[in-house]
């Protein structure tokens, strides 16, 4: 991770619940939430003041995230906009990794340079998700935005026929920058429904019920 060895004296990592019935982006935005400095100090963060409101620059595609986004973010103090640049959301290269974080810490990496060549200002977000299902091995896992644009959900359930045992997580790498690196990580644990049921969720929430809950995301 190339920003790690420029900011790890002033990197924080969020800590996280780690699990529960959110969608997998809430897990890294949920406030208030505890940060650790990297010499072990602990501090709680707060809502910053109307009058402070900062822009924050989310790098996605999906406005289904975005919205998230817009929701956790604001009461925080920040303005949400899309990352665009030329009216799109800026292509990016994403690393064959079997790791969130990677994956994640490339993009801020991205987009920080663009940022800075672009001469816009603000604070940058981006995160990156994946469904890891039991029976599977994991798959679709770190590819599953990828699996979901071949397969769908539908594709999932297929592999997924005659399988008694449906358990699986969503797990989410988000990474906040804003002068600073602040990085969360969560999981939520539960099993793949034998149906798409729902109307409001996006990606593979019509097929994953969290544990405790019998709704889909």
């Amino acid at each position: 991770m190339a920003n790690q060895a420029r900011s790890s004296a002033a990197r924080r990592r969020c800590r996280r619940p780690t699990e529960g019935p959110s969608n997998p982006l809430a897990l890294g935005l949920r406030s208030p939430f505890i940060l650790t400095t990297s010499a072990g100090r602990q501090t709680q963060s707060r809502a910053t003041p109307a009058s402070a409101v900062k822009r924050l620059l989310f790098l996605t595609g999906n406005l289904g995230k975005l919205a998230e986004a817009q929701h956790y973010f604001t009461p925080l103090g920040y303005q949400v906009e899309q990352f665009l640049l030329n009216g799109k959301p800026p292509e990016v290269f994403e690393p064959q990794a079997d790791s969130l974080r990677i994956v994640a810490s490339a993009k801020i990496s991205q987009a920080r340079k663009l940022l800075d060549e672009s001469g816009e200002e603000g604070a940058i977000f981006v995160d990156d998700s994946g469904l890891f299902i039991n029976s599977l091995n994991g798959f679709p896992g770190v590819s599953s935005a990828s699996v979901h644009s071949q397969i769908g959900c539908l594709g999932i359930l297929d592999l997924m026929e005659g399988r008694e045992k449906r358990g699986a997580e969503f797990r989410t790498c988000a990474i906040l920058w804003d002068g600073e690196e602040f990085i969360g990580e969560g999981i939520c644990r539960g099993r793949i429904i034998a149906e798409e049921r729902g109307e409001n969720g996006f990606g593979y929430d019509p097929i994953f019920t969290p544990a405790g809950s019998g709704r889909t995301f």
